[in-house]
């Protein structure tokens, strides 16, 4: 979206909409003409604008896409903050992990549950357990200087458990500088 004309131009709009990046408003307002030329000419080389960015619908992800980010994080220290996201509802996880369903061959989550034999799947401790494994999941994909995209946060959650996973929300938006919309 852009509201100078001088930057409507294909060869540079096409900088502003790379795959995976959020399109920005530009609007100058209190520069002058040659101001918006200098700009159009430096937009105008090879160079991109990028913002990551991380988009969590209303809907869950797939448990494909919530594995595919899982697998990028698992084994490192923001693993365990997806354990302690998970433990604001139920206290008594664990572990978390993605393995595929003898079904039909697709990812589900379990979760590892203290005082339990063997894991079970994550859907079966409610949708606000998989609502919390959306959002870390989707602010630790976000690299510093990102912004993460919320679209109706309650969404699964019980009121009681929304501040504390507002507050974690914040908090980690704040360790790893992304903006949460």
């Amino acid at each position: 979206i852009c509201k100078n004309a001088f930057f409507f131009f294909f060869y540079v709009a096409k900088r502003f909409t790379p795959p995976g990046t959020l399109i920005t408003s530009l609007y100058f307002e209190n520069y002058d003409r040659d101001v918006y030329r200098t700009g159009e000419s430096r937009l105008a080389e090879d160079t991109t604008i990028e913002y990551p960015v991380a988009n969590v619908p209303t809907e869950i992800l797939s448990f494909e896409k919530l594995a595919d980010i899982w697998d990028k994080i698992s084994l490192s220290d923001n693993e365990q903050l997806v354990i302690e996201a998970l433990k604001l509802i139920e206290p008594k996880v664990e572990r978390l992990n993605f393995i595929k369903n003898v079904h039909n061959s697709q990812r589900t989550a379990i979760v590892k549950l203290s005082g339990s034999k063997d894991p079970i799947p994550l859907k079966n401790l409610g949708e606000g357990m998989l609502r919390v494994l959306q959002l870390i999941l989707s602010l630790l994909q976000v690299t510093a200087g990102g912004f993460l995209l919320i679209d109706e946060f309650e969404n699964g959650l019980h009121y009681s458990v929304q501040p504390k996973v507002w507050t974690l929300i914040f908090q980690l938006a704040q360790q790893f500088q992304v903006q949460v919309f």
